[in-house]
């Protein structure tokens, strides 16, 4: 039996939807749950997250 809490985590990926951006995400996790995406906000130009 696992003792995981239950705290949020947040995981860095890149969405790969074929428009060849490959734009950085983040994905909330709770619970093995996504609860939340955002798109990245570095300091550093780049592709941020479109609604597909």
């Amino acid at each position: 039996m696992s003792m995981e809490t239950s705290e949020e985590k947040v995981v860095s990926t890149i969405c790969n939807s074929h428009c060849g951006g490959s734009c950085l995400i983040k994905i909330h996790v709770k619970d093995g749950v996504i609860r939340r995406l955002e798109s990245d906000d570095g300091a550093e130009p780049q592709f941020r997250a479109c609604a597909r």
